[in-house]
This record gives structure tokens, C-alpha cells and sequence, in this order.
């Protein structure tokens, strides 16, 4: 039996899309007997993702980002992502995203 991660990846570059910098949330397939993992989808976007967290029915998973400027306006705090998750593949497809107002 396989299981599916996801993993919220962000950068320490000033620039996440440079060569070597990581961000989005990745999705594995963890395989139940040898544990080995492999990676089916990437989902990229310029934020960068930092918590992630499942619905109780396992269907949405939400993500917050380090995007300090979201949605255009400076020091917004990032936002909250929200995406569908496929009951037969683990796949994510985003649904929207909303500026948290949390800046510091």
C-alpha cells in the first residue's frame, strides 16, 4: 500500500526560481513495503510555501506563503493557498488564494 506526501518547499535566495532555489509544494508517492518516495507533481508558484495543512476529510490541502508583497501589496504578510486534492491520484489543483493580513 502507497501513501501520498506533501511537502511545502521555500528558498533562502532573494529569487526562488533561480538555479537551485526550491519552492511550491511538492507530492509524493511513498511506496508502503520499501518506503522509497517518488516524486508526481511539483506545484510551482513564486511564493514561497512554508505551513501546509490537510482537511479533516483529506480532500483540500491549504498552504500559507512567505510572498510579503501578495497580490501587489507591499508588506501584505503572504497568503493562504487553497487546493483540491484527487481522491485517486493525490494530485493537487489549485482552487484560490487570499492575503492573510499578517505582516509584522
Amino acid at each position: 500500500m502507497s501513501r501520498k506526501l506533501y511537502v511545502g518547499t521555500w528558498s533562502l535566495s532573494m529569487n526562488p526560481m533561480e538555479k537551485g532555489g526550491y519552492t511550491g509544494i511538492y507530492v509524493f508517492e511513498q511506496d508502503g513495503e520499501t518506503g522509497a518516495l517518488t516524486e508526481i507533481q511539483h506545484c510551482v508558484f513564486q511564493e514561497q510555501a512554508s505551513y501546509i495543512a490537510l482537511s479533516p476529510d483529506g480532500n483540500y490541502l491549504y498552504a500559507t506563503n512567505e510572498d510579503r508583497h501578495a497580490h501587489g501589496v507591499r508588506y501584505s504578510g503572504g497568503s493562504v493557498l487553497s487546493f483540491a486534492i484527487d481522491p485517486d491520484t493525490g494530485m493537487l489543483t489549485q482552487l484560490g488564494d487570499i492575503q492573510s493580513l499578517g505582516a509584522c
